[in-house]
C-alpha cells in the first residue's frame, strides 16, 4: 500500500543533524475533511449507550437518553432481533 503525499501545511523550524532548518511549506493540497460521529444530546439528563448480546453471539447497539433505565426502556423497544438478548451492557457516554 503506498503513502499518501502530504497535504500542504506549514513546518517549524527545527535541527538536523546540527544544522538548523528554517520555517518551510511542505506538501499541497487541501486537508482532508474528517468525519465526526454525531453527538446525541438530551437536555437535562445523561445520555446511555446500550449494547445487547444475543444467544447466537450478535450484538445491537443504541444510544439514548435521560435516565439510565429510561435509556435501557428505549433500547428495549428498538431491538431488530426475533429473539432475547442474554445481555445488556450500559454505558454512559456523556450529559451531566
Amino acid at each position: 500500500m503506498d503513502r499518501k503525499p502530504p497535504y500542504k501545511h506549514p513546518v517549524s523550524g527545527h535541527y538536523r543533524e546540527g544544522k538548523y532548518i528554517d520555517n518551510y511549506t511542505r506538501g499541497h493540497g487541501n486537508r482532508p475533511h474528517e468525519q465526526r460521529a454525531a453527538r446525541v444530546s438530551v437536555r437535562g439528563g445523561s445520555v446511555y449507550n446500550v449494547v445487547f448480546l444475543f444467544p447466537d453471539g450478535s450484538t445491537e447497539s443504541y444510544n439514548g437518553g435521560g435516565t439510565a433505565t429510561g435509556a435501557l426502556k428505549e433500547a428495549l423497544s428498538k431491538i431488530q432481533q426475533p429473539m432475547l438478548p442474554k445481555q445488556a451492557t450500559l454505558t454512559r457516554v456523556g450529559g451531566r
